[in-house]
């Protein structure tokens, strides 16, 4: 099963010649300190400069404003915000606002690279986000394209297509099964305990950033926990002192690259 997403070509060569191309379109999001802006609406920004779709809604207690669509350049594997993305997004939420916003709302940013699927030419912004199953001569099936928002669907064709492909009768249960609540500040121990056991959670980047989001909404992105966190995991891993220390200074380094955006807003 290939859902390696913007490395979905690479992965497709090693069971021989590739039928799709993938190109990278990253897209960069902010995470707001306002939650008076929009309590329990959301907001469109109908057409952007560059002739696209935005949009700001609560998530969490923050406003979630996005996104950005260009070109992908520099190191598929940190994609990281940039200032003048920041400042093109709170433009144009500005411009629908009466009262407008500044940078000191701004807790944090996260950058993605989405993987669209090249048909023709044209740019990235006109590339098609919807998905695809392709079945390869071997036993091979990839699920390319797609996006956050259709992620259920996109699961739920490809074990589609698998069940199928291997005569097998299976009812698909995506329709009923819940999404997991996010869990509070109070519960925190506990879920780094389930994330380590039930979830292979290894590192504590992964949890502060990928798991929990601490470091996109806390306003100190996540340091005050760090050190509980860290010794929860070190506890339930076996990390020694130094593993620990090391696990932890990594996390304050990413946190300095993923903030490095907002001293040139």
């Amino acid at each position: 099963m290939n859902a390696a997403g913007i490395w979905a070509e690479q992965v497709a060569a090693l069971a021989g010649p590739v039928p799709f191309r993938i190109e990278r379109s990253k897209g960069t999001h902010l995470v707001l300190d306002a939650p008076e802006l929009l309590r329990d609406a959301a907001l469109v920004i109908p057409e952007t400069d560059d002739g696209r779709l935005a949009f700001a809604v609560p998530w969490r207690g923050r406003v979630l404003l996005g996104t950005t669509d260009e070109a992908a350049a520099g190191d598929p594997d940190a994609p990281r915000a940039e200032a003048r993305e920041a400042r093109y997004l709170l433009d144009h939420l500005n411009r629908y606002l009466s009262k407008p916003v500044d940078r000191g709302v701004v807790i944090s940013a996260y950058a993605g690279l989405r993987p669209l699927v090249r048909r023709g030419r044209g740019s990235s912004a006109a590339l098609s986000r919807s998905h695809e199953v392709v079945e390869h001569p071997g036993p091979m099936v990839s699920i390319i394209g797609g996006k956050l928002t259709t992620y259920r669907q996109m699961a739920e064709d490809t074990v589609d297509v698998l069940v199928r492909r291997d005569g097998r009768r299976a009812s698909s249960t995506t329709a009923s099964t819940p999404l997991p609540a996010p869990s509070g500040i109070e519960e925190l121990r506990a879920h780094v305990v389930h994330a380590v056991r039930e979830e292979q959670c290894v590192r504590l980047t992964d949890f502060m950033i990928a798991r929990r989001a601490l470091a996109l909404l806390d306003r100190d992105h996540g340091l005050a926990a760090v050190d509980e966190v860290a010794a929860v995991m070190a506890s339930e891993l076996g990390w020694t002192s130094e593993q620990t220390g090391r696990e932890i200074e990594t996390y304050r380094g990413r946190v300095a690259a993923e903030t490095a955006f907002l001293r040139e807003l």
